[in-house]
């Protein structure tokens, strides 16, 4: 996110140039930690680490999930999208496909599972955990359950195709309650460069 907020402060320099323009920035967050850590890398990527404008930024979050987590509250999206997201027929076809089925079936038996009814929901999971091990640099206890990288991918595939569809262009609900994001974001945008012009 740092990266990403000194990119966007080169490519922008107006809209850091003067006091005002700076005055009028507010970052809007949800109350999820990993967003409000975001934030605030991207406030570092900005205005450095310690400086009293980052601090004071910092100090100035503004908690919207109505804007940033309105799928939470979308009640179109919850009863449309979310709640018929075990019923889509390209997850549901992914699933009972050879490639997942294959991988049910020997990962069960590779990990000597016979009592417990495995599920995809269950080996998601233990990915997730794998995924969380790897991005640590941790030990690898739960990637080890996994023979190869063919394994990880055709869950990743999983993963992909089911962000795609409950989350992106799989569905046209999704880009359009992404919409007020995007127009909150772009009319704030120009208002700031319209009042900079005027001084």
């Amino acid at each position: 996110m740092q990266q990403i907020a000194s990119r966007f402060k080169n490519r922008f320099p107006d809209l850091f140039r003067h006091e005002s323009a700076i005055d009028s920035i507010h970052i809007v967050s949800s109350d999820r930690d990993r967003c409000i850590y975001s934030g605030r890398n991207f406030v570092f990527g900005l205005f450095g680490h310690n400086s009293e404008l980052s601090n004071s930024l910092i100090n100035q979050f503004v908690i919207n999930n109505t804007l940033i987590r309105y799928f939470d509250l979308c009640d179109q999206y919850l009863e449309k999208v979310k709640k018929q997201k075990n019923t889509l027929p390209n997850l549901v076809n992914y699933i009972n496909g050879p490639e997942m089925r294959k991988l049910l079936t020997e990962f069960k038996s590779r990990n000597f599972i016979q009592e417990m009814e495995l599920k995809t929901k269950i080996l998601t999971t233990i990915f997730g955990l794998c995924g969380i091990e790897h991005a640590h640099r941790m030990k690898k206890n739960w990637c080890k359950l996994f023979k190869n990288d063919d394994e990880l991918e055709i869950l990743s595939y999983y993963s992909d195709l089911k962000d795609y569809w409950i989350k992106s262009y799989g569905n046209e609900l999704n880009y359009q309650v992404v919409q007020y994001l995007y127009l909150d974001l772009f009319t704030n945008l120009k208002l700031n460069l319209e009042n900079d012009s005027k001084k």
